[in-house]
């Protein structure tokens, strides 16, 4: 049935295209849409967002969205050939240009698939380089998890695109009998993680996959006739289990966008709000559309998130889109002055949480960062991070992380002390120093420095990095 339409299309087409005027019209229709839908495919097949192609190419990101998406006209854009040549080398590709007859149009009908706009990478390319070797499951995984990585892995190997498997993967079927405990998403997932840099190569390929599925308006046309809910759920955990942006930013975000006139249930937002965290589109968007409101107001107008997401939300942008430390501090200090606490120990134990996950703090820059920023803190927070100059000239250093409190005290005239206090207990290691005359920020850090380093506690990096702070904004201040 499907080939006789097909027959029908294409003897129809001949018919037409024996006008001089429709024909003309229709190949330019055609060349417009082959060179912008393989523009498109080529990109998202590379995991590059239009702006990261439009640096290789040396232009700017609008440039490269005319190209994929030209105005509508009978007019074709105007394609230089060294631009569509500039284009094709940024994506590893070369661009060939052939004049052809108008009867080929006939036989392209429904040629042009996804699948077939696709091309390897040079690297990749099998007639340059051989294929390397499939990757091999894990030997160490459980027996139900290396069943599902038997299964997966020579899928995701194939360079043809099967989504129909996973469209019934994501509806689960065809996985490990393992009753209503573990949803598909979790298998999915289970079926990539293999040890070795082929983890990421199969994650890559398992994302070109997802992205195809989420291109297609699953929230608005789901391609699955049973529960569509618990569908779009695993396709958005399996998502946000990846952290690929190059291939899943950019749908997820326009799924994003019509989630206002969709109105999906709740458990569908919580997974697109996973799946957004760790997949972000450009660098502005969801921060002001997302990460900001759910800081500064403590929820969204759809998603359901709260702070805690919010900062994950930052944290995660600030790793993978734009480095921006300020906007993370920012973040721990919007958050202080909104939670009341009044010594709640779980508030506090997840406040220290969201300070430990600040990366980098073993390095002295990120550490002093916080350090400073502590200063704007509610006075309930400020004390996990604090200095002292009193009155009198005596100076205090305490750092407190985790179950540990250290600090310094030098009064002028008499000798400095440094001491060690663990949270829960009145017993404090106290131990005198030489030092003695007039209190220096730099020498009693150094006396800190020197006994937070002989400790061996689990936050001893995170202290070690604090009193590395200490020094360097004394120093700055000398």
């Amino acid at each position: 049935m499907k080939e006789d339409n097909l027959n029908q299309r294409k003897e129809r087409l001949r018919e037409e295209l024996r006008d001089p005027e429709y024909r003309e019209q229709y190949a330019t229709s055609a060349l417009i849409g082959n060179v912008s839908a393989q523009v498109q495919a080529l990109r998202r097949q590379r995991g590059l967002s239009q702006e990261e192609l439009a640096q290789k190419v040396g232009t700017k990101q609008p440039r490269i969205s005319a190209v994929e998406n030209p105005s509508d006209g009978d007019e074709p854009p105007n394609w230089e050939v060294d631009t569509l040549d500039r284009i094709a080398k940024g994506l590893g590709t070369r661009l060939k240009i052939s004049f052809e007859t108008y009867g080929s149009l006939v036989e392209e009908l429904d040629m042009v698939t996804t699948e077939s706009l696709r091309r390897p990478e040079p690297a990749n390319d099998p007639i340059l380089f051989p294929k390397p070797p499939m990757p091999e499951p894990d030997p160490t995984a459980p027996e139900r998890t290396r069943w599902m990585q038997e299964l997966m892995i020579p899928w995701l190997w194939e360079d043809k695109l099967d989504i129909d498997r996973l469209l019934g993967w994501l509806q689960g079927l065809g996985l490990p009998p393992v009753g209503s405990a573990e949803e598909p998403y979790q298998w999915i997932l289970r079926g990539v993680s293999v040890p070795g840099p082929a983890q990421d190569t199969l994650e890559k390929r398992l994302a070109e996959r997802l992205a195809i599925i989420l291109g297609e308006q699953p929230d608005v046309d789901p391609p699955v006739s049973g529960n569509s809910h618990d569908f779009l759920s695993n396709l958005y955990w399996t998502c946000a289990g990846l952290r690929q942006r190059a291939f899943l930013a950019e749908p997820l975000w326009q799924i994003y966008r019509r989630l206002k006139y969709t109105k999906p249930a709740g458990a569908i937002r919580d997974a697109l709000q996973g799946a957004l965290v760790q997949n972000q589109f450009t660098e502005t968007k969801p921060l002001k559309e997302i990460w900001e409101p759910m800081i500064e107001r403590g929820r969204h107008r759809w998603l359901r998130g709260r702070e805690i997401v919010g900062y994950e939300g930052i944290l995660v942008r600030h790793q993978t889109v734009k480095p921006d430390l300020d906007k993370v501090f920012w973040a721990l200090g919007r958050i202080s002055h909104r939670w009341e606490t009044k010594d709640d120990p779980d508030r506090l134990a997840e406040f220290e949480r969201l300070i430990w996950k600040i990366p980098g703090l073993e390095q002295y820059e990120a550490a002093r960062g916080l350090v400073e920023s502590a200063r704007d803190w509610s006075p309930w927070a400020r004390p996990m991070v604090q200095r002292h100059w009193a009155p009198d000239g005596s100076l205090e250093i305490s750092v407190r992380f985790g179950r540990t409190e250290y600090r310094g005290d030098w009064s002028p005239g008499a000798n400095a002390t440094t001491s060690i206090r663990r949270r829960g207990s009145e017993e404090v290691e106290e131990q005198s120093s030489e030092l003695s005359g007039q209190p220096s920020m730099n020498l009693l850090v150094n006396e800190l420095l020197t006994r937070a380093g002989n400790e061996q506690a689990p936050e001893a990096r995170v202290i070690h990095a604090e009193v590395l702070a200490y020094a360097a904004s004394s120093r700055a201040a000398a």
